[in-house]
C-alpha cells in the first residue's frame, strides 16, 4: 500500500513535537535531580532554629529562603514533567489515530483486521454500561428491602408512602436491566460473529465451554454465564 504524502508529512510532524517535549522532559528531570541534591544539602546543614523555627531566634534567614526557592523549583520541574508526559501521551495516541483512520479507509487487509476489535470494544462498552445499570438496580431493590422491613415494623402511613416509592424504584430499574439486555446480548453475537472466521481454536473453547451451555438450559431467558464468558472475550 503506498502511503500519502500527507500522512508522512503529518505523522513526522507529531514525531518531531514528541521528541522536542521529550528532550524537554529529560532537561526538567536532570534540574530537578540537581536541585533535590541542594536542597539536600542545604537541610543537612541547617541547625533545629533554621529547620523548624524558620530562623528565626538565632538562625539564618537565607538558608530558610533557599530552602523555599530550592522546593519550589523542584515542584515546578516536577509539574513540568508530568504535564510533558500527558502532553506526550496525547500525541501519541493522535498518531495512531490518524493512522487509524487512513488505514481503514485505504487497505482492505486492515479493515478485515480491525473488525473483531471494533466488536471488541462494543462488548466492552455494553458491558460497562449494562454492570452500571445491574449495579444501579442492585442498590434499588436493597434500599426497597430495607424500606419494606421497616414498613412491617411500623405503622406509620409515610414509612408506607416511602416503601411504596423505594419499590416502584427498584421496578424501573429492573426493567432498564432487561433493555439494557438487548445491547449487551447483541454485542456478544457481533463479537462472536466476527471470531468465527479467525483461527483461534483456544478461544472458541473457552468462549463456547460446557458450562455456558448448561446455564444458558437451565435458566430459561438471560444469559447469566455471559458475563463469566466476557472475561475471556475479553483476555482473548
Amino acid at each position: 500500500m503506498i502511503v500519502s504524502g500527507v500522512l508522512k508529512s503529518e505523522i513526522t510532524s507529531i514525531n518531531q513535537i514528541i521528541k522536542s517535549k521529550a528532550t524537554e522532559a529529560v532537561h526538567c528531570k536532570i534540574n530537578g535531580d540537581d536541585a533535590q541534591i541542594r536542597l539536600t544539602a542545604l537541610i543537612s546543614s541547617m541547625n533545629v532554629r533554621e529547620k523548624y523555627l524558620n530562623g528565626w531566634f538565632g538562625g539564618n534567614r537565607n538558608k530558610v529562603s533557599d530552602r523555599e526557592k530550592n522546593q519550589s523549583q523542584i515542584s515546578e520541574l516536577v509539574s513540568r514533567v508530568d504535564d510533558l508526559k500527558s502532553e506526550i501521551k496525547s500525541l501519541d495516541l493522535l498518531a495512531k489515530k490518524i493512522i487509524d483512520e487512513y488505514l481503514r479507509i485505504k487497505d482492505p487487509d486492515y479493515q478485515i483486521l480491525v473488525e473483531p476489535y471494533d466488536a471488541a470494544l462494543k462488548v466492552q462498552k455494553a458491558t460497562a454500561f449494562f454492570i452500571r445499570k445491574v449495579d444501579r438496580a442492585l442498590s434499588e431493590v436493597r434500599d426497597a428491602q430495607g424500606m419494606e422491613t421497616l414498613d412491617i415494623l411500623s405503622k406509620n402511613s409515610a414509612i408506607s408512602i416511602l416503601s411504596y416509592m423505594e419499590n416502584s424504584e427498584a421496578s424501573e430499574a429492573i426493567k432498564r436491566v432487561q433493555v439494557g439486555v438487548v445491547s449487551f446480548q447483541e454485542a456478544i453475537n457481533s463479537y462472536n460473529n466476527f471470531i468465527k472466521g479467525y483461527k483461534a481454536p483456544k478461544v472458541e473453547v473457552e468462549i463456547c465451554d460446557g458450562i455456558d451451555l448448561f446455564f444458558d438450559l437451565v435458566f430459561d431467558g438471560f444469559d447469566f454465564m455471559s458475563i463469566f464468558t466476557l472475561f475471556f472475550i475479553r483476555s482473548s
